[in-house]
């Protein structure tokens, strides 16, 4: 079985890292091979990160990748099985792991969440107060691939 065919056997519904992060790109009219250009990170590490070869890329990879991308890091993090000591996933990413839903349910909630902040003085809570600052990388569980060296 080729990893081609592995990925088709994903049932449609669940939203995986790598569908996502292939989602994000393409949206952002990247190609493999530019993504890497600008992440420092490896065209062939990046298709097997989108193939589901690897679930679990180390943070500081995701953070490059959420910046190009223009995407909150904490949504990749949660993907990635990851919790951000630093904030929680963003809604659109919480439900997407919580539940399983087709991908056009999560856009009609993730509009209808931003139709709410329009309308209501919804803002995100301030972090607690004296909280201590947390190391990123220690927090996290050991990742099963290695992070690309630039």
């Amino acid at each position: 079985m080729t990893p081609a065919d592995e990925h088709d056997q994903h049932p449609p519904d669940i939203v995986t890292l790598g569908d996502y992060l292939r989602r994000k790109r393409q949206e952002a009219g990247l190609s493999l091979r530019q993504l890497a250009a600008h992440t420092g990170v490896s065209h062939s590490y990046l298709s097997r990160v989108e193939y589901g070869d690897y679930h679990h890329p180390a943070p500081g990879t995701l953070q490059r990748i959420a910046r190009v991308l223009g995407i909150d890091h904490a949504d990749l993090f949660t993907l990635a099985g990851y919790t951000p000591p630093e904030t929680l996933p963003t809604f659109t990413a919480y439900l997407a792991v919580k539940y399983e839903m087709p991908d056009q349910a999560n856009d009609e909630l993730r509009a209808l969440f931003e139709d709410i902040c329009r309308r209501y003085p919804v803002r995100e809570r301030d972090p607690v107060p004296d909280a201590p600052a947390q190391q990123l990388e220690p927090t996290y569980p050991h990742h099963e691939e290695q992070e690309p060296q630039p």
